[in-house]
Parts: structure tokens; sequence; C-alpha cells
């Protein structure tokens, strides 16, 4: 054995010693870069991340279910998997209860439009949420509600928020279509990809914060803008209709917060970078770009789901020999879709959007000492 000096372009190595569901989230942080060795353990956070990301994209909890199945049969198939084989499979495994779960949340299940009184119906996130956003326009009788009212007439003789959905309805051939319901859920999936991109970010901005102190005025930032943003648009969020706070309140407040964040930020960086810390006001537009990739989530997950639709829509017209074949090659090409959408888009909000606030990377992999054969 011989020692070697150690040179100034060498990198100390990085270990990273994770066990249990915290090692299949450092095989995902492995796929992009090695941390540096001051770097935060990031495993875990990108495996969350990456099942919430997933799991809406796919946003189907019927594909959910045929994932799942496919699942079990390998664990049934290959039981002594072990190392990185079972990792994978038990990561597969996670991905398809959290499309189920979504799928759940949603009442999205193989593009079925399901009616507001489906028993599903009762244990989904985004209904009990139409049904405060609904209420809410009703109690102010503002205009929206009144446009409702022009588009669905029986609203008017509703009362309450269940009473309000269920009415929200027309009629033709004698089929009903909810489109109230409809508009207000693809409202809320926006909203709450919107919301997802503003803790992600956030997340990241606090996990660094000791190392970067400036980030407190970002955080200001964000925080301010998702509370004025709604009252500027005049477009609430369910901080108003859910939890009650005034929308002009949350924007008086929201806009001072986005008026301290920015000059806030700016002076800590000079204060730590000199004046070069003058440049920290273009981060606003990197701040507000991140947010607005987080709307992906919405766009990937509605354009599965109208795929979806659309092959149930145009099944229903075919006999049924070629309807049969249709779903089955229709909505298996969707499945394969939106594995592949999930898989990166779901890493790459990750790896992209969130590392500019929480990781450096750069890190060269610890690797004990091995015996190699000489030639």
């Amino acid at each position: 054995m011989e020692e070697v000096a150690v040179e100034a372009s060498d990198v100390p190595p990085t270990y990273l010693e994770n066990k249990g569901t915290a090692r299949i989230g450092e095989d995902l942080v492995g796929i992009y870069d090695t941390p540096s060795m001051t770097d935060k353990d990031p495993s875990l956070w990108v495996l969350f991340g990456f099942l919430l990301f997933f799991a809406i994209i796919v946003g189907d909890g019927g594909y959910g279910s045929v994932y799942l199945g496919l699942a079990l049969y390998l664990r049934y198939k290959f039981p002594d998997l072990k190392g990185l084989k079972k990792r994978l499979l038990n990561l597969f495994t996670f991905l398809c209860i959290g499309c189920i779960t979504w799928g759940v949340l949603t009442s999205s299940f193989f593009g079925l439009v399901l009616p507001p009184d489906n028993p599903l119906r009762k244990v989904s996130l985004v209904t009990r949420m139409a049904e405060a956003k609904v209420e809410y326009h009703e109690a102010l009788h503002d205009q929206t509600f009144e446009k409702w009212t022009k588009e669905y007439p029986h609203l008017k003789e509703a009362k309450g928020g269940e009473e309000l959905i269920m009415y929200g309805y027309t009629e033709k051939d004698g089929v009903r279509n909810y489109g109230l319901l409809s508009s207000l859920t693809d409202q809320i999936l926006l909203e709450i990809a919107l919301f997802i991109g503003v803790v992600h970010i956030l997340v990241g901005l606090i996990r660094y914060l000791p190392r970067n102190y400036p980030n407190i005025g970002w955080i200001l930032f964000l925080v301010g803008s998702w509370l004025y943003f709604p009252s500027y648009l005049q477009a609430p969020t369910f901080v108003n209709y859910w939890l009650h706070v005034p929308i002009q309140a949350a924007g008086s407040v929201g806009l001072q917060l986005i008026y301290v964040g920015i000059p806030l930020a700016v002076v800590l960086a000079v204060f730590k970078n000199g004046w070069i810390g003058l440049t920290e006001v273009m981060n606003l537009i990197q701040v507000f770009a991140d947010v607005l990739s987080y709307l992906r989530l919405y766009a990937l997950g509605l354009s599965g789901a109208i795929v979806s639709a659309t092959i149930n829509d145009v099944a229903a017209f075919l006999p049924f020999v070629f309807s049969v074949v249709l779903i089955l090659i229709g909505h298996g090409i969707n499945m394969l879709l939106g594995i592949m959408g999930g898989v990166i888009h779901g890493l790459r909000l990750n790896f992209l959007e969130w590392y500019h606030y929480s990781f450096e990377g750069g890190g060269k992999q610890f690797k004990p000492l091995e015996i190699k054969q000489l030639d």
C-alpha cells in the first residue's frame, strides 16, 4: 500500500448511508448527479417529490390499479430479488399506490365521468373543494355566480355546496353533463399544481437558508405572491374559499410581503457577496419561472385524462369487438405515455427546478477500496 499526495483538484468523496425507503431515493438522486460533500442528503425529499409528481401526471386511479396488478405479479414471480432490482420493484409499487390514491382524491378512473352523487365522490378531495368554492361564490353572489346561473338555470333552486354541484348540469337527449363540476375540477387542479410548486421551492429555500440567507427575501416573496395574485386576478384560491381568509385582506398582506421580500433579498445578498449581490434581483425571474414550470403537472394530467375520455367516447359508438380492441390498445398506449411523462417530468422538477435552491452537486461518489485483478 502506498500513500499518495492529495492534489488540489481532487474532490473529497461523498458517502451517503441510507437504508430502507431512503435508499430508493438515493438511487434516484444518483441518476442526475452526486451530492457534494457539503450538500444535505436530498434522498427522501427527491423520493417524496417524485412519487407525488408521478401520481399527478398519470392522474388516474384505474391506471394505477393496472400498474399495481403488474407490480404484485412481479413480486410473486420474483420473490428473491435483492439490491437494486428489489429497490426498483419497491419504487414501482410505491408509484402504483400513489396513482391509486391520487385517482381516489380526484375521482379519476379510466377517463370515466363520475356523477356528483357517485359514492366515490364522497372521499374526493377535489369534489369537497369544488363544493366549498361554489358555496363561496354563491354567498358573494358575484359575477362568477351570475354567469353560472345563466349557464345552469337549475342553480337557482339549489342550496348548499352538494346541491349546487348536482344542479350545475346541462341535459341533451336525456344525458346530463355536469359541466360546473368539470370546470371547477380543472380550476382546482391548476391551483393545486401551482401550490405544490410554491411549497416545493419553499422547501428548497428553507433547507439551504443557513448558508444562503438572502433566501429569506425570496421566501417572503413567494408567500406574498401566493396571497396577492388571487386578489389581483379576482380568482380565489382555497385560502379564500376553504380557509375563509378574505381575498382582499390576503392580497393586501401579500403585496406588502412582496415589497419587503425583493429588497430584503438584494440587501442580504450585498451583505454576503458585496456589490455583486445587486445582481440578486435577477433571481426574481428565475423564482417566478420555476413556479410556473410546475404547471406541467396540471397540463400532463389533463392531457392524459382527455385522451382517456376520447377513447371511451369513440369506443361507445363502435361494435363491441372493435370497442374492446380500441379500449385495450388506446388505454394501453396512454398508460405507457403516462409512465414516460411521469418519470421524465417527475424527475425533472426535482433535478432542475428544485435543485436550483437546495443542491450544489458535482460530488464524487465514495467507493471503498477493492482488490483489482492485474493483467
